[in-house]
């Protein structure tokens, strides 16, 4: 009774599988955004950080999908299998992100150290205090905004408001715009803010934006889909995916009715390799000779959920059991899998751990 649970578990290792690997590249995606936008200089809202945060993220992940062919030396080695080599890649790419983040949001321009700049801001602030108490007049509106055109060269001053204790001045060029506030009492530049950066004239800009559309354009001229955990699974152990994945239960091939032979060699690979089960039907044979072209020599029956299936031990029409050495029997002999009425398929012999039945690809 445990043989048919452990067949269960294992048919559905591939959806376990899936599940595990698709919430391993969430996570990764996750690791590698929040690395990637570490470079981001400027504040944004934080659905837009999320966003370009997980972005960012899915391309490290397709990154180290794509790029991990060049870390050549973990091709076939157990690191590969647990993706490693995507792994190494991806944090590379992150950290390509997080510099050219860091190009592109980066001030233009140095700013005095913080602790000076506090000090000077609460000094103006009890000047302009004092100029409240004292009914000092505030700068006009023309002197603001001819100061801010002489800040910001090339720049209109459209308009200017005034909030509280500061005037707020709305600048103009082509199509960028700019707000500088400064204070109403003393002409104090408190702030300068640009919308619409000099990207194609700051070098070092470039190189951000270009850094990112090169490794995006690499990326999906390598990308070939997310690799299988199945697959990895095979090369490692030197088995053929299709076979791994029939074992697996990947039946979506075979006519209605059939499962895949290596399925049922598991379960009754043991009897039938003792001799148990040996079947004789001269329809059951012709069927499986006109479906494959080649010769039949021996038959069992097998039972397999409750289901009786035929194995049939098959080599070319042109060979016979003697003439040839037992390696060229077997390199040539084909297990067959059938019913009475219906004909499945058939696999290349394996190797068979008799104790176990289990099969591994030669």
């Amino acid at each position: 009774m445990a043989l048919p649970s452990m067949m269960g578990i294992i048919e559905m290792l591939p959806q376990i599988l899936s599940v595990v690997q698709l919430s391993m590249y969430i996570v990764l995606a996750w690791v590698f955004g929040s690395l990637a936008v570490k470079g981001l200089k400027k504040d944004i809202p934080f659905a837009i950080k999320m966003a370009v945060m997980m972005g960012a993220g899915f391309l490290c992940v397709m990154s180290g999908v794509a790029l991990r062919g060049f870390l050549f030396f973990m091709k076939g080695t157990i690191f590969e299998t647990l993706q490693m080599d995507s792994f190494i890649m991806g944090l590379l790419a992150s950290i390509i992100l997080a510099l050219s983040f860091l190009m592109i949001t980066r001030e233009d321009e140095k700013t005095n150290n913080k602790g000076t700049i506090k000090t000077l801001r609460e000094r103006i602030g009890l000047l302009e205090g004092i100029l409240i108490k004292t009914n000092a007049p505030m700068l006009k509106e023309t002197e603001v905004k001819k100061t801010a055109e002489t800040l910001l060269r090339g720049y209109d001053a459209k308009e200017a408001k005034l909030n509280k204790n500061n005037w707020e001045i709305l600048l103009v060029k082509d199509e960028k715009r700019a707000i500088v506030v400064m204070g109403a009492f003393t002409g104090e530049i408190k702030s300068v803010e640009k919308q619409g950066s000099h990207l194609l004239k700051d070098p070092i800009k470039i190189v951000g934006v270009a850094a990112i559309i090169i490794l995006a354009i690499v990326v999906l001229l390598n990308f070939r889909g997310f690799p299988s955990m199945l697959d990895s699974i095979a090369s490692m152990i030197g088995m053929d995916p299709q076979e791994l994945g029939a074992l697996f239960g990947d039946s979506s091939n075979l006519p209605e009715g059939c499962v895949p032979t290596v399925r049922i060699l598991m379960q009754q690979g043991v009897n039938v390799m003792g001799g148990e089960g040996t079947y004789s039907n001269e329809n059951v044979r012709q069927m499986i000779e006109s479906q494959t072209g080649r010769q039949v020599f021996m038959m069992y029956e097998a039972e397999y959920a409750n289901t009786n299936y035929i194995l049939s031990i098959t080599l070319p029409s042109d060979m016979t059991l003697s003439g040839f050495t037992n390696e060229e029997l077997m390199e040539n002999m084909q297990i067959c899998s059938s019913t009475e009425e219906t004909f499945c398929e058939c696999i290349d012999v394996p190797d068979i751990n008799m104790p176990t039945g289990f099969i591994v690809a030669r």
